[in-house]
């Protein structure tokens, strides 16, 4: 493999801005895709798959059809994207195009030949709306012989609105035996919005939460990664990389495409903290621009003395429990290090409560009650780019880090 074709299968192999839709490359995530699998396999099951945005849960969803084509099954798996402006007739007619099906229409004359037309599911139910009963009965016929998946993806966009609908479906599809699971992919204020109204769908639904990736699992999207175009990764480096990403596979993806596209420029096949840190760089400057507008509104201030960037870096790198909460006190400590002095809670308490307000973001969300409030980002995907940000405008560095205890 030479210089330029290891530069073009570096952006297949590492897909910051796609989900990895290829089972090879896909790494992680053996015990969701277990009880993935085994909700698609039994009938009138269905399920929700749930977590923070950036975890990858669309790309677990994407990999399921190649891998039971992998065991000999004959899979149809059709994806949607749910958008605002969508209702469950505009979803599920969305679905029905993806269903296909060939007319053959003798032609007019003796000559014997006839044309092959293609039709859509969607066509039966053009000029009306799309009920339940319709998707019973559209599913029921096109699951026979094969296994049905339907995945609808981005459902935390319209779950509150059609949260009783859906489970409505559910219920039905599952009471009726209907040959084919849904698949509802979102947050998780999605599986409250579904068993609001129906709590007796739970039975029928497999709630598989996807939570933030471990070191393991991230390490190992870098080294299929790395195999796959012949290169490999020092150990400093590796575990820099792993740390920065804070469980989200998006910034491995993103990371580590720039670090190896830097080394490969070098012609080295050998990844080193050297190339790491243009790996920030690069990250920074090509962050999603929804990340970095939002960013700017929280930090931006007339002052130049303001402490907002310091804050929200500060509050980027506070101890979280398992859900990714932290308090104004775990703060403290970042803050005092960031500054090179002592930082008590009043200094950045105003700080923290603004960047919950609409004037700032919010970059963070606020639960509890006074004196006893937690807070994590809104965007779990703003935490690794305010850390990366702050490591190239040099608020922090691994002096600092190492102070902290930081496995960054």
């Amino acid at each position: 493999m030479d210089q330029i074709q290891r530069d073009i299968r570096l952006g297949q192999v590492f897909s910051p801005a796609a989900p990895v839709d290829k089972l090879k490359l896909f790494a992680g995530r053996a015990q969701q895709r277990a009880d993935f699998i085994d909700a698609v396999l039994q009938r009138g099951r269905h399920a929700v798959l749930f977590g923070e945005r950036g975890v990858g849960k669309t790309s677990l969803s994407s990999v399921i059809k190649e891998f039971l084509e992998k065991v000999g099954q004959t899979v149809l798996a059709p994806r949607v994207n749910c958008d605002f402006t969508d209702t469950f007739s505009t979803i599920w007619k969305k679905v029905f195009k993806e269903f296909r099906y060939i007319e053959e229409r003798q032609k007019i004359g003796f000559g014997g030949e006839s044309d092959a037309i293609l039709h859509s599911v969607a066509e039966q139910v053009e000029g009306r709306d799309v009920t339940p009963d319709d998707v019973r009965d559209v599913l029921s016929a096109v699951g026979q012989n094969r296994i049905l998946i339907v995945i609808i993806d981005e459902f935390d966009r319209v779950a509150e609105r059609m949260g009783t609908l859906f489970s409505d479906t559910i219920k039905t599809l599952s009471d009726q035996s209907v040959p084919g699971t849904l698949v509802l992919v979102g947050v998780a204020d999605t599986v409250e919005a579904l068993i609001r109204e129906h709590e007796s769908v739970e039975r029928a639904l497999a709630q598989i939460r996807v939570p933030r990736m471990s070191r393991d699992e991230l390490n190992e999207i870098i080294t299929l990664g790395l195999k796959d175009v012949e290169m490999t990764i020092q150990d400093d480096a590796r575990a820099r990389l792993v740390a920065l990403s804070q469980g989200l596979p998006h910034y491995t993806h993103l990371v580590g495409l720039y670090a190896a596209r830097n080394a490969n420029r070098e012609n080295r096949l050998e990844i080193s903290r050297s190339e790491i840190r243009a790996g920030v760089e690069e990250a920074v400057k090509n962050a999603q621009e929804s990340i970095v507008a939002t960013h700017h509104r929280a930090v931006m201030s007339a002052r130049g003395e303001s402490l907002y960037r310091q804050v929200a870096l500060a509050c980027a790198l506070a101890k979280t429990d398992e859900r990714g909460y932290f308090t104004s006190s775990s703060v403290r400590r970042p803050m005092s290090v960031i500054m090179g002095r002592t930082y008590d809670i009043p200094a950045f308490a105003r700080h923290m409560n603004e960047f919950c307000e609409t004037t700032r973001g919010p970059i963070l969300q606020k639960i509890g009650t006074p004196r006893n409030y937690r807070f994590r980002f809104v965007n779990p995907l703003m935490q690794p780019f305010i850390i990366m940000d702050g490591m190239s405008k040099g608020l922090i560095d691994d002096d600092k880090l190492t102070e902290l205890g930081s496995e960054i």
